[in-house]
C-alpha cells in the first residue's frame, strides 16, 4: 500500500466496521423475525376465515348454522339443563355479543337431539376392533323400563382412569313395559352383529345373566354391585345397623332448620342402594369419634348428648369403618387398572397392608372378596389374559343424566327424546352432524319406530289438541 493511500484511511475503520456488519446481522434477524410473523398471522387469519365459513353452514332444510346446533347440543349434554335452559342460555349469548338472529325453540332443540341420537346409534360407523359392553335395565318412567346397551373399543383404552360416558358408545337403548329373557337375548344378538363383543360388565340381574349365557356372553360381574351385596348379606337383618341409619336420618331431620347444629349434623344417606352408599355416613362418624379435643371449637352440649349415640357404639362403628377401608382400596383398584396380574398383586397387597380386626363379619365379608377375586382370575385365564374393566358406574352414570332432563310424573310416556342418551356419550362434529340433521326426518323417525306412539300425539291424547 501506498503512503498516499494509507493516509485516506480513517482512524478507526475496524471498529466502525464491525458496528456496520453487527447492524447488519441485527437487520438481518429482524427482517426474519418479522417475515415470520407476517406469515404466522396470516395463516391464522385464514384459518380463522375459513372457520368462520364453516361454522356459518347451515344443513339442508334447517334455517340455524351449525355452530349454534352444536352449542345447544352441548349445552344439554352437560349438567342439568333442560331444552328451554338451552334455548335461555344461547338467547344470552346473542344479547352479551350483540348477534342478530332468532332463537330456536325448545321443540326444534329437541328435534336436534333426536336427529343426532338416530344417527349415532344406527347410522354411524363404529371403530372395527374388539368391544367391551354394558348393559343394563332401569325403571324410569312408571311401569315403563329402560334397556340400555353402551360399548367402547377396548384397543383405545389404556386402563389409566375411570371409564366416563363420553368413552363409551350407545349402541341399543329400547323401553317396554317389561323385558324378557328372550327379549334381552334378541338385542344383545343384534349388538354382537353389529361389534365384535368380548365380555359384557353389568350386575348380577337374574334376566341379564339368562340372556348372556344363552347368546355366549362372558359376564364379567361389576365390582360396586358385589361389594354393596357383600354389606348387605351382613347387614341386611342386623338391628344395629337399621338403628344407626334411623338415628341419623332422624338428627338431619331435627337440625337441617338449626342455626348452630346444621355444621355438626351426618351427611344425608340415600335409602336407594343404601348399603352402597352407607360409607360417607360411615366416615362421618367415625370423624366424630377421632375428634381433636379442640378448646377453640365450641360444641353445644345437646350436640353431645347426641354424639353419645356414638359413643355407645363404637366397635359397630370401627367394624364398619375396616369394611370401608378395605372395600374402598379394591375398588378403587378395580375401577382405575381393571383387573390383570398387576392390579391382582396390588389387591393382595392391600388386604394384607390392612390390619384387620378378627370379627365374624369382616371375616365373612373378607371371603365375599376372596370369591370374586377367584372369579375374576378364572375369567381372565379365559379371555387370554387380556386386563378387564370390572365397573359398570358408567352405564349408571349415563341413567342419571337421562333422570335429571325428564319429569319423572310425566304423562306423555317414553317417546323418541329416548334417542337423546346418545347425546350424552361420543359428540359429533360439525361434518357428521350436518349429515346426520340432512338424512334424517321426524317422518323417517317415526316410521322407524311405528308402535312407539310420538310426543305430539300423546299430548294431543291427554291434552287435547288445542293443549288444554
Amino acid at each position: 500500500m501506498k503512503i498516499s493511500q494509507a493516509k485516506d484511511i480513517p482512524k478507526g475503520w475496524k471498529i466502525k466496521a464491525i458496528e456496520r456488519g453487527q447492524r447488519l446481522k441485527s437487520s438481518k434477524k429482524r427482517i426474519k423475525e418479522l417475515t415470520a410473523s407476517r406469515d404466522h398471522w396470516r395463516r391464522k387469519y385464514f384459518s380463522l376465515k375459513n372457520g368462520q365459513r364453516e361454522a356459518s353452514q347451515k344443513a339442508k332444510r334447517h334455517q340455524y348454522a351449525l355452530c349454534w346446533v352444536q352449542f345447544c347440543l352441548r349445552c344439554h349434554q352437560y349438567g342439568g339443563l333442560g331444552l328451554r335452559a338451552c334455548r335461555h342460555c344461547l338467547s344470552c349469548i346473542y344479547v352479551c355479543l350483540n348477534i342478530r338472529g332468532r332463537v330456536p325453540s325448545h321443540v326444534s332443540i329437541r328435534n336436534w337431539i333426536i336427529k343426532q341420537g338416530y344417527y349415532q346409534v344406527h347410522d354411524l360407523a363404529k371403530p372395527k376392533g374388539e368391544w367391551v359392553i354394558w348393559v343394563d335395565e332401569s325403571v324410569v318412567l312408571g311401569a315403563e323400563s329402560i334397556l340400555l346397551v353402551l360399548g367402547m373399543p377396548l384397543q383405545a383404552w389404556h386402563f389409566e382412569r375411570p371409564v366416563c360416558v363420553s368413552d363409551t358408545y350407545v349402541l341399543w337403548v329400547e323401553s317396554r313395559q317389561g323385558w324378557t329373557v328372550q327379549q334381552i337375548q334378541s338385542i344383545l344378538q343384534k349388538v354382537k352383529d353389529m361389534v365384535d363383543v368380548q365380555y359384557v360388565v353389568s350386575d348380577q340381574g337374574i334376566n341379564l345373566c339368562k340372556a348372556y349365557a344363552q347368546v355366549g356372553l362372558t359376564h364379567i360381574p361389576d365390582c360396586s354391585h358385589v361389594l354393596a351385596n357383600g354389606m348387605e348379606k351382613l347387614y341386611k337383618n342386623d338391628p344395629t345397623f337399621d338403628l344407626f341409619i334411623r338415628w341419623a336420618a332422624q338428627l338431619r331431620a331435627r337440625w337441617a332448620m338449626s342455626r348452630q347444629k346444621v355444621a355438626f349434623m351426618p351427611p344425608a344417606h340415600r335409602t336407594k342402594a343404601r348399603f352402597a352408599n352407607v360409607f360417607p355416613l360411615v366416615r362421618w362418624a367415625k370423624d366424630v369419634l377421632n375428634r381433636p379435643q379442640d378448646p377453640a371449637l365450641v360444641i353445644p352440649q345437646e350436640v353431645k348428648d347426641e354424639w353419645a349415640f356414638l359413643e355407645q357404639h363404637r366397635i359397630f362403628i370401627e367394624e364398619l369403618s375396616w369394611i370401608d377401608r378395605l372395600s374402598s382400596g379394591i375398588a378403587k383398584i378395580l375401577k382405575t387398572q381393571g383387573y390383570n396380574d398387576q392390579s391382582r398383586d396390588l389387591i393382595e397387597q392391600c388386604i394384607s397392608q390392612v390390619d384387620l380386626p378378627d370379627t365374624d363379619k369382616i371375616q365373612a365379608f373378607k371371603d365375599h372378596l376372596i370369591v370374586y377375586l377367584e372369579n375374576l382370575q378364572q375369567l381372565w385365564v379365559c379371555l387370554e389374559h387380556k386386563p378387564l374393566i370390572c365397573c359398570s358406574d358408567v352405564i349408571e352414570s349415563t341413567f342419571g343424566k337421562f333422570k335429571l332432563k325428564i319429569h319423572p310424573r310425566s304423562p306423555f310416556g317414553m317417546t323418541q327424546f329416548l334417542l337423546s342418551f346418545a347425546n350424552f356419550a361420543q359428540t359429533l362434529n360439525l361434518d357428521l352432524l350436518k349429515i346426520a340433521l340432512e338424512s334424517n326426518t321426524l317422518e323417517k323417525l317415526t316410521k322407524a319406530d311405528p308402535k312407539r306412539t310420538s310426543f305430539f300425539q300423546l299430548k294431543a291424547q291427554c291434552l287435547g289438541k288445542n293443549g288444554t
